[in-house]
This record gives structure tokens, sequence and C-alpha cells, in this order.
């Protein structure tokens, strides 16, 4: 991990998704896969267990993620109680009416305007 500090962010995800026959991730901020989610697990235990170079910047780094990702990992599949599978849906295989759709297109549209605004004051307090 010292060593890929180098290279660009998400090294490590990508070479491992290479080495399993799959594409690299256009973009780093893509959500984990299971698989990723569960080898990063066992690779944050293994930094946990007493190593004297145990460095999770450079570990988020291989990832891609941010600072910290550790944290929000262990966390996340604690809570779930070691389910590394994403979350269902509620509504997975429900069939909507016309109108619900068009109310469900229109509230994730108010949304991503909102999300749009939130974004925009930011970069301005910069």
């Amino acid at each position: 991990l010292r060593e890929g500090r180098a290279k660009p962010a998400g090294w490590h995800r990508n070479i491992e998704r290479r080495a399993r026959g799959m594409f690299p991730v256009s973009s780093s901020s893509s959500q984990l896969e299971p698989w990723e989610r569960q080898l990063a697990l066992v690779e944050i235990l293994l930094l946990s267990g007493g190593t004297l170079f145990a460095n999770f910047r450079d570990l988020s780094h291989a990832w891609g993620r941010e600072k910290g990702f550790h944290h929000l990992l262990a966390t996340s599949v604690c809570e779930r109680r070691g389910e590394v599978e994403r979350k269902k849906r509620s509504d997975a295989g429900r069939t909507m009416t016309t109108e619900q759709r068009k109310a469900f297109r229109d509230k994730l549209k108010r949304a991503r305007l909102h999300k749009g605004d939130i974004e925009d004051e930011r970069s301005e307090n910069i």
C-alpha cells in the first residue's frame, strides 16, 4: 500500500477487478460490489491486527475512497450484522401506475434540483 502512494486513486480496486476479468471502474466514487466490500473489510481487519505499518490513508487511496472509509465500511457491515450485499429496495418488483410514475419522476427532478442548489452554494463559499 505504501508503494501505491504515487499511483492514481483506486489503483488497488482496479487491479482486483482486472484479476477477476472485470473492467476497471469508470469512477472511483462508484459503489463497491459486495465482493469488493468483503475484500476491503478483510484488508481492514489485517491492518487492524497489530502491524506496525498500518496506514488506513494508504488503504483509502488504494480503493479510491476518502480518508476514513474504513470506519464507514466496518460500521455499515456491523450494523447489518455481517451483511455485505446492498439493501434491497422495498418497492422492488412493484409495478407503478402512470400517475405514480409521473409523481416519482417529479419528486426525483425536485430532489436533483435541490441537490444542485446545495452544491452551487458550497462552491460559492469556497
